[in-house]
């Protein structure tokens, strides 16, 4: 019979001569692929979330207040504001700029008790009719559900001064 990995053998006699000497316990292979599985869930949440900031500044870049607004749970948090207060800030750059750029690097990724935490680098530049023209750069730290789609539970950033 096969057992998946970390199951003990069934109780009861073995028709089977012990190979106890030359064969791995079962909790050799079973630790194995805890490692190499949380290995490959780490993989797998940091290229969900590089998807996920890729199509978070697309959003932004496009000032498309409707798709920006759906990467953020119902009850998120921009700098400790609920996203409803920030919401209209959003509504007049996206309508004032006529250009947005915005970048997140990241700088490390977490991963645990179903939440994953981004902190990185985000650099913005924007420009106005008339020609005037901002940019900025600073911290900023994501707390994102570990679901699909990936959303921001919290938003915190700062510019540098």
């Amino acid at each position: 019979a096969v057992t998946a990995p970390g199951t003990p053998p069934p109780a009861g006699p073995t028709t089977q001569p012990s190979r106890a000497a030359t064969t791995p316990s079962p909790e050799k292979p079973a630790v194995a692929t805890t490692a190499a599985t949380t290995r490959n869930d780490q993989q797998l949440a940091r290229k969900r979330v590089d998807i996920f900031l890729n199509n978070y500044t697309t959003a932004y870049e496009q000032k498309n207040l409707m798709a920006f607004s759906r990467f953020f749970t119902v009850n998120a948090t921009e700098n400790g504001k609920p996203l409803n207060d920030v919401l209209p800030a959003y509504a007049e750059l996206f309508h004032s700029a006529r250009t947005l750029r915005f970048t997140v690097s990241p700088n490390t990724y977490e991963h645990n008790q179903g939440q994953l935490h981004l902190r990185g680098r985000f650099t913005i530049a924007m420009s106005f009719e008339g020609g005037a023209s901002r940019t900025g750069q600073g911290d900023i730290n994501f707390r994102l559900t570990d679901t699909d789609p990936v959303q921001i539970q919290s938003l915190h950033y700062t510019f540098d001064q």
